[in-house]
């Protein structure tokens, strides 16, 4: 009788694991296809209003790469102070993630003073690895690379930076759209906002995949 309960409770648990399990991958699935869509819709913002910005630096894009950006970075640190075993790679992702918001303000840097985000980008760099090598440790640092290779979200946050790095800048390449024929005058402002509209893509996935890893650390957090 005991063992018939038992193997009742175990299926029941089963069943809403995997109920979980399945609600789970659809809530994502929902909330990256509304990504993509405000993706595209600032990307058709930008292509209206593009005459009354007079200048990209200032477009809608750009405004929410930014504000990603700054967000990612916010988190990255959260989880460093409440995740002892991802701390030290968080605060190298926090801080490669606040290189990246420097690089994109550089125009607003640049006229304050002449190369100004070089200097803080490398400010940035000494400090992350003064806090993670030089405090923490080589091998602290490379098993806490481990853990987040493994943990939920590094997947999107693996493939977002591929997108931001490799698939945007290669559609920016002027050679790939000088096979279309037209001046480059002609084509400038269009590869300018594919570029940066896959930047925003590639950087709300990179944001997914941040998000998903801080409510795991919460998760854990309240569990402990």
């Amino acid at each position: 009788m005991n063992n018939s309960v038992n193997s009742h409770s175990m299926q029941d648990s089963s069943y809403t694991e995997s109920a979980h399990v399945l609600l789970d991958t659809f809530g994502r699935f929902i909330l990256t296809g509304l990504g993509m869509l405000v993706c595209l819709s600032t990307f058709l913002l930008n292509y209206r209003l593009v005459g009354a910005i007079g200048s990209v630096e200032y477009s809608l894009t750009e405004i929410l790469q930014e504000f990603l950006l700054a967000a990612d970075a916010a988190l990255f640190f959260l989880i460093a102070r409440k995740n002892t075993k991802l701390k030290e790679v968080a605060v190298l992702a926090g801080c490669f993630t606040l290189c990246m918001l420097v690089r994109e303000l550089d125009f607003f840097f640049d006229s304050i003073a002449v190369h100004l985000w070089k200097i803080i980008v490398v400010c940035i760099v000494i400090f992350a690895f003064h806090k993670t090598l030089r405090l923490a440790g080589l091998r602290r640092t490379l098993n806490s690379m481990k853990e987040i290779i493994f943990s939920d979200g590094f997947g999107a946050i693996f493939y977002g930076m591929l997108m931001v790095l490799i698939l945007s800048r290669v559609m920016g390449m002027n050679q790939l759209w000088a096979f279309t024929g037209a001046e480059r005058s002609e084509y400038y402002i269009y590869k300018r906002f594919v570029e940066e509209s896959l930047e925003l893509c590639g950087y709300y996935i990179y944001s997914s995949g941040v998000f998903s890893l801080f409510l795991n650390t919460l998760k854990q957090d309240n569990r402990a």
